[in-house]
């Protein structure tokens, strides 16, 4: 009654292919959707894809940004295996998490482990190993997001992290270099402030790393603007 008729071989009654293709895809994407659940991506974020950031074409460093982004992803085999990071760098509302997230989301489809955290949730999971009644130890917690295929660390250098909290984010993103693991640094600081927060010696790790600056207005401004300009015409 949806798809019409269609033809098939033997006794047996069959299920129309186009309805079983469709069950699939939704399962499919309940599947993904829980995984990304389970790798921190927060609701608001959940069915964020390359396809759908909002690009303004005559912005050529937007434009530019989307272009690099699909030639990794284009590339992921070499890249991923080759232990490629990212970083992007810029001002707040320009769409650094939402490509985080659909990264992850991607990396999911193709059968990757993935993560997304904030920096600092990243460092509570070692303050909390520190407890007598932790699960985990500091090495447990070392090891965890050293082996995850792809990991994504939001607000990076927000509010510059102790001493110790650097040297465990070396720790890391040098363990994750050596096991040939992408590593994704997203922060609202500049390239040459990034490194001076997070130290040279993590930075270097990020050598041959895809560094996208985001430098275009924030977007979320724009759009509450133009959402409080269509309300003041219409209450007008």
């Amino acid at each position: 009654e949806i798809h019409g008729p269609y033809s098939y071989r033997g006794s047996r009654w069959q299920e129309c292919p186009q309805c079983a293709q469709e069950r699939a895809r939704k399962q499919w994407e309940a599947h993904l959707l829980s995984r990304m659940r389970e790798a921190g991506v927060g609701k608001r974020f959940i069915n964020c894809t390359f396809g759908n950031w909002t690009v303004d074409e005559s912005n050529t460093s937007q434009t530019g940004a989307r272009d690099q982004l699909r030639d990794y992803v284009d590339n992921w085999k070499s890249n991923y295996e080759a232990g490629r990071g990212l970083i992007f760098s810029g001002s707040m509302g320009t769409g650094k998490t939402h490509l985080g997230c659909a990264l992850v989301r991607f990396a999911l489809s193709q059968k990757v482990s993935a993560r997304i955290l904030n920096f600092s949730d990243l460092m509570d999971a070692f303050k909390n190993s520190y407890r007598r009644d932790a699960e985990e130890t500091t090495q447990d917690v070392k090891e965890r997001f050293s082996e995850i295929g792809l990991l994504v660390i939001d607000e990076v250098g927000l509010g510059f992290g102790t001493e110790a909290e650097t040297r465990l984010l070396t720790q890391i993103i040098d363990a994750r270099y050596r096991n040939s693991k992408p590593t994704v640094l997203i922060s609202n600081l500049e390239p040459i402030e990034l490194a001076k927060a997070i130290n040279e010696r993590a930075m270097s790790r990020f050598a041959d790393a895809l560094v996208i600056a985001f430098d275009w207005p924030d977007y979320r401004r724009a759009l509450a603007a133009k959402q409080q300009q269509k309300s003041n015409g219409e209450q007008s």
